[in-house]
């Protein structure tokens, strides 16, 4: 009996540290309320932690009151002074200083990276955006109003056919489009509303779906803005842009945050037929905060743009003295195009570690291109400039569930989701035309109906130098083809389904070597149209 109570009384007294301990847990977060990396420690250094994915952290401290110091690349460092066990909401202010050099380590540093790149270099046109993705480059034609020619990791992307492109959770790209596969115009965005850009080589990521396989891109807009401002900028062939944004709700950021931008875009061009190119865009987003951990965002936007485009011509033409380099055949080629897009997301954090986030979307969007690369070759009269035009609406929503867990030598990330998207195409068309407005031949028109429903899971489990990332997809079209050139508009429907594995490990040799081995399968649904 002695010798149990000597045993208790030890005991006791070497768990009385333990049982002293004080767990502190919060969350940092940058200005905008976006999640930082940080470093925390404790007054004198016998603590510290790190924060995990979503800015959350839990600390131990030996005694209360205590004062913390958070530290971060690119942040002013705090000191926060601790009383009791409350959780805390912790602020870090940007700062940028000069440093003798920078050892950076971190799964994610070249997004990371790309976020101070946009603060420290800012972009006018959408092209500059894309240019921010490292390996991916881009050419422009046809008068500037088209989407980019996109290249990437030795792909030619077109217009957007083998790159999944994406703007606040919505996507970009346009299936079975008048103009090619997966077209994708990127100019409703206005580059000051951009905050980062998120992006990934490869068909290896399981919450990504159609049109991924030399990669995805998405945009991410600005919940809020530091300030109001108006910019106008001019140059070269009578080329001018105004922009502005306005704060709505100016120090009420704590619980909800509203802005409006606008863009105007003119330029005469450098050709002897005028470009005469306009681009106006309206784009707004409204942010609240419901409850402690639900929050509802709002985003409305309005694209319009026409243009005239001086095309290709024979270079016998030039050399006889018939066009000049920077003349015309067809005087007449260019184009227009409208986008509308309506987007509603709520997020619903359930704990530190689960977040639910769903995503509504609507797109109302035209396009109405005139090109003529035969001059007269089919029509010696009336010419051969043809007219593409795509009508459509689009209604989607996505749902995604993120977990993360901590074991003593492992951490796993969980992520799950489903999906949907319906195009409903009024009209697709493709005909012979002369001056834009005088109908020759129509060589196809029709009207299409295309729905992808989808589902995802995907683990990101890492231990020690090794990471191993696993994920299944499972997607289901459906296509509906009514041929107006047909009577009673003959109707050819079918329907796929297919499944994507993915499989990633990476061996984290050194600070200056990582081996790792990527696979994973991609597709493009087929275009079912004309």
């Amino acid at each position: 009996m002695k010798k149990n109570f000597i045993f208790i009384f030890l005991f006791l007294i070497t768990s009385l540290p333990l049982f002293a301990q004080k767990m502190v847990s919060g969350i940092v977060t940058d200005e905008d309320g976006l999640p930082v990396n940080a470093i925390i420690n404790s007054k004198d250094n016998s603590s510290q932690t790190n924060t995990k994915k979503n800015g959350s952290f839990t600390i131990s401290l030996k005694k209360l009151p205590d004062t913390l110091t958070i530290t971060s690349m690119g942040f002013k460092p705090q000191f926060y002074a601790v009383t009791d066990e409350k959780y805390l909401n912790i602020v870090l202010i940007s700062h940028i200083g000069t440093l003798d050099e920078v050892v950076i380590k971190s799964k994610k540093v070249d997004k990371q990276l790309i976020k101070i790149d946009l603060e420290k270099t800012p972009v006018n046109t959408a092209q500059d955006l894309l240019r921010k993705v490292p390996g991916l480059f881009i050419a422009q034609h046809a008068g500037g109003g088209k989407a980019e020619q996109i290249f990437l990791r030795g792909f030619d992307n077109d217009h957007g056919t083998d790159i999944a492109i994406s703007a606040d959770d919505m996507p970009v790209n346009m299936p079975s489009h008048a103009h090619g596969q997966g077209y994708s115009d990127l100019h409703f965005l206005i580059p000051e509303t951009i905050q980062n850009i998120d992006f990934g080589k490869g068909s290896y990521y399981a919450d990504k779906g159609d049109f991924n396989t030399s990669g995805y891109v998405n945009f991410h807009t600005y919940d809020s803005i530091k300030q109001s401002y108006v910019k106008a900028e001019a140059g070269n062939f009578n080329t001018m842009r105004i922009m502005g944004m306005a704060d709505l709700l100016k120090g009420n950021s704590l619980q909800q945050n509203a802005f409006i931008a606008g863009e105007y875009n003119y330029t005469d061009g450098p050709f002897d037929v005028k470009q005469d190119f306009k681009r106006f865009n309206l784009f707004g987003k409204y942010n609240q905060k419901i409850g402690s951990q639900g929050e509802l965002r709002l985003e409305a936007s309005c694209f319009n743009s026409s243009w005239n485009a001086s095309g290709q011509i024979p270079e016998r033409a030039v050399a006889e003295g018939l066009v000049g380099r920077f003349g015309s055949i067809d005087p007449t080629e260019g184009g227009n195009t409208h986008r509308t897009n309506l987007l509603a997301s709520y997020t619903y954090k359930a704990s530190e570690n689960q977040t639910f986030k769903t995503t509504f979307y609507y797109i109302n969007y035209l396009f109405n291109l005139y090109s003529n690369f035969t001059f007269y070759l089919v029509h010696p009269d009336a010419g051969d400039e043809i007219n593409q035009y795509d009508n459509r609406a689009v209604y989607g929503m996505n749902t995604i569930y993120t977990n993360y867990f901590t074991f003593d030598r492992f951490h796993l990330n969980l992520n799950a989701g489903f999906g949907g998207r319906f195009d409903d195409i009024k009209d697709l068309e493709l005909s012979y035309v002369t001056a834009r407005y005088t109908l020759n031949e129509r060589l196809a028109w029709g009207a299409a109906k295309e729905a992808n429903a989808n589902s995802f899971i995907s683990a990101d489990l890492s231990t020690g130098k090794w990471r191993l990332n696993a994920g299944l997809r499972a997607d289901w079209f459906y296509f509906n083809y009514y041929d107006k050139l047909q009577p009673d508009y003959a109707a050819s429907s079918y329907n796929k389904a297919r499944i994507s594995p993915k499989l990633s490990l990476f061996y984290n040799a050194s600070d200056q070597l990582t081996l790792y081995v990527k696979s994973g399968l991609g597709f493009i649904q087929m275009m079912y149209a004309m």
